[in-house]
């Protein structure tokens, strides 16, 4: 008997030193409320920021786009600007949620627990990964040709293939694919797939080409 209410004794102070060192105390050594949000204020949340990130992270490629054309594409400096710049790309992502929670007078802290909490969720799941895929928006280019549209996807599949080895390869392959298809069709790979995904009854299946590139920019945690 006085080894089980030593052993609760024990428990209860295990748990108290927890909840302490994770939550901490106010001055006033009131415990902080513990909030956690629910399934549905969590996924509007994503919306939010994924809205807030697809702009921020328009932005950003614009400055690295413009930034790294001025360059040799075959010097160091070329591929030092490509690598530095996908580097950012988690800082630009974490920036937006920062922002999106400030204006919802939230702390990070409460946003990354309820998304440890409900991750298992398929729709939370579901939400959180869409948050940070960068999607092409708005309509098809209309000068866009389907033979030009056709021939620019096997350019960009011919391109693409074989550089899938690491991270870094492949996202110095889509910065000069990018800039190789703009220099030879006058066209961003956001307007290819535009075209891609409106009239794609008319084409092969040239869905890994878009996959890789997402990859590429792709952000893997918050």
């Amino acid at each position: 008997m006085g080894v089980k209410k030593w052993l609760a004794i024990g428990g209860l102070i295990g748990l108290s030193s927890f909840l302490i060192y994770h939550y901490r105390f106010k001055p006033k050594c009131k415990l902080q409320t513990l909030i956690i949000l629910n399934e549905k204020k969590l996924i509007e949340i994503f919306g939010k920021i994924k809205t807030s990130y697809r702009e921020a992270f328009k932005k950003h490629q614009k400055i690295f786009r413009n930034g790294r054309r001025k360059l040799q594409r075959s010097s160091m400096e070329y591929e030092n600007f490509v690598y530095e710049s996908y580097a950012n790309i988690p800082k630009v992502f974490n920036d937006t949620v920062d922002e999106v929670l400030k204006d919802l007078s939230m702390t990070r802290e409460i946003f990354d627990d309820s998304w440890k909490l409900l991750k298992n969720e398929e729709s939370v799941f579901d939400a959180y990964a869409d948050m940070k895929t960068i999607t092409p928006t708005g309509y098809p280019r209309n000068e866009l040709q389907m033979e030009t549209i056709r021939d620019a996807l096997e350019f960009c599949k011919e391109k693409l293939g074989g550089v899938l080895d690491s991270t870094e390869t492949l996202q110095l392959a889509v910065s000069l694919l990018e800039d190789d298809l703009k220099d030879r069709y006058g066209f961003e790979i956001e307007d290819i797939e535009r075209a891609y995904c409106s009239f794609m009854d008319n084409f092969n299946d040239y869905d890994s080409v878009f996959q890789a590139i997402r990859e590429a920019k792709s952000v893997m945690d918050v």
